[in-house]
């Protein structure tokens, strides 16, 4: 399995999860208001709930606790060690899609999780190297994927009301990024809070050592995504 998602950058575990982490989620989210929030990008189509303080969440239990147990699973099938970014839940509709995109820089390891459908589940579409891939995840599957590199899509939800899902983010600790954050960031936080921010500022106090290409590049990127 490390050697297939070190070649490929994606793995489908097939039921990982236990059940009681499962059950542990369900209870949370029917104990957590959501929102509607129809800018939500990428999702398009009808109504998109997201948890409410779904920004905060990796700080409270029992979803702490869980995105540590996800992390010891994704570090132990991956071999990498890694850095809990953020973690977000939404409750998607019927007719909605997932528009093709790839993910910021916070998420150079991403994992999908279903917590419950009313119906059947929601497949998800990667495009790997070995071509575009649709994943059907049951309760209690996940998938990994470089979220950085891999594009990825659903297609409109004709399958459930009702779909519930948590999406794990996380940084390669060893990897150009992983460096930056051990060296500068107490906690690397989301693109749109402390990531940015601190890039800026260190460049701007010249403070900030040279960390390569290829980080400026994906960091020039975002930038220009976000003026848009």
């Amino acid at each position: 399995m490390i050697e297939h998602f070190a070649e490929y950058g994606y793995l489908h575990l097939k039921n990982i999860v236990p059940k009681e982490t499962i059950k542990t989620l369900w209870d949370f989210y029917n104990s957590t208001p959501y929102f509607d929030d129809p800018g939500d990008t990428p999702f398009r189509g009808p109504s998109n709930y997201r948890l409410e303080n779904w920004d905060d969440l990796e700080k409270v239990d029992p979803i702490k606790s869980v995105d540590e147990e996800i992390q010891a699973i994704i570090e132990e099938h991956t071999g990498l060690e890694l850095i809990a970014t953020y973690n977000m839940g939404r409750v998607n509709t019927k007719g909605q899609k997932m528009q093709k995109h790839t993910d910021r820089v916070p998420c150079e390891i991403s994992v999908t999780m279903p917590i419950a459908y009313s119906d059947w589940p929601w497949p998800i579409c990667a495009h790997t190297s070995k071509g575009k891939k649709e994943f059907t995840l049951d309760v209690g599957d996940i998938l990994i994927y470089k979220g950085c590199e891999i594009p990825h899509e659903r297609n409109e939800n004709r399958y459930s009301d009702i779909t519930i899902q948590h999406y794990w983010h996380y940084i390669d600790k060893n990897s150009e990024v992983g460096a930056f954050c051990r060296e500068f960031m107490e906690y690397p936080g989301w693109i749109g809070q402390n990531f940015m921010g601190n890039y800026e500022s260190l460049v701007k106090t010249k403070n900030l050592p040279l960390p390569g290409e290829d980080f400026g590049r994906m960091y020039m990127e975002e930038m220009k995504k976000r003026a848009k």
